[in-house]
């Protein structure tokens, strides 16, 4: 890892390092006071991102760097211009319109949601019982050792009954995977993925039986990661504002209460739990190890 430049501003830091990124270059930022580092990570990509930079200080307004974005981060001085990137900001000042947005989404993200937009059409809608059976959870505790079936600790997160259940999940799932898969790898979130899925399809089993789908569990779970590894790296990119949280959580609340299951069908409330919890833990081990090694290659 080598620092390529110190920006006086930390926004038009974050910026910079999206558009590098986006590009293939390997780059990450680190605070320092009131400035930020860019470093690149692969010292192969040195001479490309110094030419990137050179065109990036003749024409920081050019339309490749999201113009409207750097204007806005301009205009900050003071406190503003300190604030970190949340993931909200992020959407707002870099990603554009939902097109482009969909342009620079990983392949995991998208392999993701494709998927589930399949199992929803196939199964009509979550309606047909003959086609659901086959993504619903083992259907008893010595079912989990027959490894012809193994499919179903994950299979359950790909069910959706309902165009709201399959909307709300989906759009989460993209905000929050795509960030972590662009910031972190497709392996990171592969993995974060699995162990989600395995942890609250297990507890929810535990809970009430093998009947239930929904993605709403690694939903949690990922955003608990975000929530947890940005306290661990609180000068890292990917930090998740404090109001999302307190949504999410009360909404997993109201679940528990049992208030809208007339509104909106039960709840697969002990997934949600479980999914919150082990994304947490995640985002501790992940943070801790990558603080570690940030310190040992700075």
């Amino acid at each position: 890892m080598r620092l390529l430049v110190q920006f006086q501003n930390v926004r038009i830091a974050y910026a910079f390092a999206d558009y590098l990124n986006v590009n293939g270059v390997r780059c990450k930022v680190e605070k320092d006071s009131d400035k930020a580092n860019l470093y690149i990570l692969n010292e192969s990509d040195i001479h490309k991102a110094k030419t990137e930079l050179e065109e990036f200080i003749k024409n920081p307004a050019d339309k490749k760097y999201l113009s409207a974005s750097w204007e806005q981060e301009a205009a900050d001085t003071g406190d503003n211009a300190n604030q970190r990137d949340t993931i909200g900001e992020i959407y707002q000042q870099k990603n554009g319109s939902a097109k482009k947005r969909w342009q620079r989404t990983g392949i995991f993200t998208k392999l993701i949601i494709g998927v589930c937009a399949l199992v929803f059409f196939i199964t009509a809608f979550g309606t047909d019982r003959s086609t659901v059976k086959y993504f619903f959870f083992f259907n008893y505790w010595g079912q989990m050792y027959d490894v012809s079936q193994i499919w179903r600790w994950i299979s359950p997160v790909f069910l959706h009954f309902g165009f709201l259940h399959f909307t709300f999940n989906l759009l989460w799932w993209w905000d929050i995977a795509s960030l972590i898969e662009r910031l972190q790898g497709s392996l990171r979130l592969v993995y974060i993925f699995l162990v989600l899925s395995v942890f609250s399809n297990f507890t929810q089993f535990i809970a009430a039986g093998p009947r239930f789908g929904g993605l709403s569990g690694v939903v949690f779970g990922v955003l608990g990661y975000v929530w947890v590894y940005g306290q661990v790296r609180k000068d890292y990119p990917l930090q998740l504002r404090p109001v999302i949280m307190y949504m999410m959580v009360g909404w997993m609340l109201i679940g528990f209460s049992g208030a809208l299951d007339n509104v909106v069908g039960p709840m697969a409330n002990e997934a949600h739990l479980a999914g919150l919890v082990t994304g947490a833990l995640l985002g501790v081990i992940f943070g801790l190890q990558d603080r570690a090694k940030a310190k040992l290659s700075a």
